[in-house]
């Protein structure tokens, strides 16, 4: 695959980044291509600039390790601070919140209902019967398609700043 890590992995973030914080207005990235087996950067960093003033960073790497029964449930970990304190997704799907001046963490999801014999515990299988349920009822799915299309623009904004080594204003 000439396109790997932003078209593969980053873009379930980017989807998330959006939900989270708004649409995106810039984006800059840096890639890089470690396993010379593999065709597709496995490497970098996309920085990203939301309309409400936040600012998210997707750091990952496919080659690095993180602590998990299985790393492909969570693909990693993913950190999210705000004002009032740290969220924390594991490898392990447990999800964390520390708020501020606390020293430790507060469960939230303990362990997220996952069917360890599916591709992401299931996830893909979730979301084509919400969209069949939702369409057969004749309601819009909680994600469409036109929304969809948006984090495609931004990973291939990711694409154009890398091969350019500029900040890409969508």
């Amino acid at each position: 695959m000439p396109r790997f890590l932003v078209q593969e992995t980053a873009v379930h973030f980017i989807d998330t980044f959006r939900w989270l914080f708004g649409p995106v207005t810039s984006v800059y990235a840096d890639l890089r291509r470690l396993n010379p087996a593999i065709r597709g950067e496995d490497a970098g960093t996309v920085l990203l600039s939301h309309d409400t003033g936040a600012q998210s960073q997707f750091d990952g790497n496919r080659l690095s390790d993180h602590v998990a029964d299985n790393p492909r449930m969570t693909m990693g970990e993913m950190r999210i601070e705000g004002e009032g304190g740290a969220l924390s997704l594991d490898g392990f799907g447990k999800l964390w919140f520390r708020p501020f001046g606390s020293r430790s963490d507060q469960p939230l999801l303990i362990r997220a209902p996952v069917d360890s014999t599916q591709f992401g515990g299931g996830c893909v299988d979730a979301l084509n019967q919400h969209v069949v349920v939702a369409i057969s009822l004749n309601n819009t799915p909680e994600n469409t398609a036109r929304d969809y299309l948006e984090v495609i623009r931004v990973c291939e904004a990711a694409y154009l700043s890398h091969q350019e080594g500029r900040r890409i204003t969508l």
